[in-house]
């Protein structure tokens, strides 16, 4: 009877490798796990099935031929991730990773009442021996402990693989609480209704979810950007409020690969992290404007990949005219000597000198 569930677990994991490279740990969780409660004698044909069903899974995605590209796109992800990426925590920045990046964006990057629910199930499995924690337990902090080593940190998502787990657990102790009844069943209705006004708040902008912890998606940006909040997803949000404005030109520091003039955004770029830089853009002067205005992504405003790290932090004292699904900010400089000044001198850095002297003339 093991051989057909585990001719299907190799399926599962085929695709599970073909669908995603940091799915490379799974085949040393699974022996692992499976080696923990059976003999090698009892384990051997039933990894050697699971193995070579895998293995066809995998190259039928590959159409067989095109298996070694699999090898190859899996050695250069390994080596981009040895020589890190730059990454922000906190305002903190490092080049090769925190020890801590992982459980603080998995701390307030999921909601309050899944953790609750799901370190409760935890304490349970641990200390209490309310259930097997074996084949849950085991994948989970495996991949977690693997997640903690990687020197590339630069989203929550990275962690998403633990949650099928996590979410067993949670699920595992709430049905036991509401078995239970009385006030053990309404702490798990509270949860689930906690839940629900989480997410429905979030208007469908997930990716800028922060728990209450830390005040919720508007405080985000102070604790982790780039995937965590900010991929440049709220460019229409900025099309439509710079339409409702009379659709002035904006000096835009832009987080993301989509084309901004696509939502008929007029701009002037300045210190872009894009592809846009690549494309036409069309010549406006935004100083010339009845109205000053820059937009500045989350991640760039944090400046998480520029050598300067303090460029934008004379920005962080001010309140922007509008923020845009928590990771996009939009400011007036129109009446803000200090702020034009400031700007001015970003472009003169920048070798402008010409944009630096219109935006001067405002002053």
């Amino acid at each position: 009877r093991a051989v057909p569930w585990a001719a299907l677990a190799g399926v599962m994991t085929g695709l599970a490798l073909a669908s995603k490279f940091n799915m490379i740990v799974l085949p040393v969780l699974l022996i692992g796990t499976y080696l923990w409660k059976r003999s090698s004698k009892e384990a051997i044909p039933v990894l050697l099935v699971w193995g070579a069903c895998a293995f066809l899974a995998l190259a039928m995605v590959y159409r067989g031929a095109q298996l070694p590209l699999y090898g190859k796109g899996l050695w250069a992800t390994i080596h981009r991730l040895g020589e890190g990426r730059s990454s922000f925590l906190m305002g903190e920045y490092s080049l090769t990773g925190f020890w801590g990046y992982f459980p603080v964006a998995f701390s307030i990057k999921t909601p309050i009442p899944l953790l609750l629910l799901g370190f409760g199930a935890l304490f349970a499995a641990v200390f209490r021996r309310e259930f097997s924690p074996v084949w849950v337990l085991m994948p989970m902090l495996g991949y977690f402990a693997v997640a903690l080593t990687s020197k590339v940190q630069i989203g929550f998502r990275h962690l998403l693989p633990l949650f099928p787990f996590f979410v067993l657990m949670a699920g595992h102790l709430a049905g036991w609480l509401f078995q239970q009844r009385g006030a053990a069943a309404l702490f798990v209705l509270f949860l689930a209704l906690w839940q629900a006004v989480g997410v429905w708040r979030m208007d469908f902008r997930y990716l800028a979810y922060f728990n209450e912890w830390v005040g919720g998606p508007s405080k985000g940006y102070q604790y982790l950007v780039d995937s965590n909040l900010d991929w440049g997803q709220e460019l229409k949000s900025l099309g439509q409020e710079l339409h409702r404005l009379g659709d002035p030109p904006v000096y835009l520091s832009y987080f993301g690969s989509a084309d901004p003039a696509a939502y008929g955004i007029r701009y002037k770029p300045v210190l872009t992290v894009s592809n846009v830089e690549n494309r036409k853009v069309e010549r406006v002067h935004p100083a010339q404007a009845p109205q000053i205005l820059l937009a500045v992504s989350a991640t760039n405003l944090q400046a998480a990949y520029w050598a300067d790290r303090h460029v934008w932090d004379w920005l962080k004292n001010r309140e922007p005219l509008r923020g845009l699904g928590y990771s996009l900010f939009l400011y007036d400089l129109t009446k803000d000597g200090e702020g034009l000044k400031r700007l001015a001198d970003l472009f003169t850095r920048l070798g402008d000198r010409k944009e630096a002297e219109e935006i001067l003339k405002r002053i």
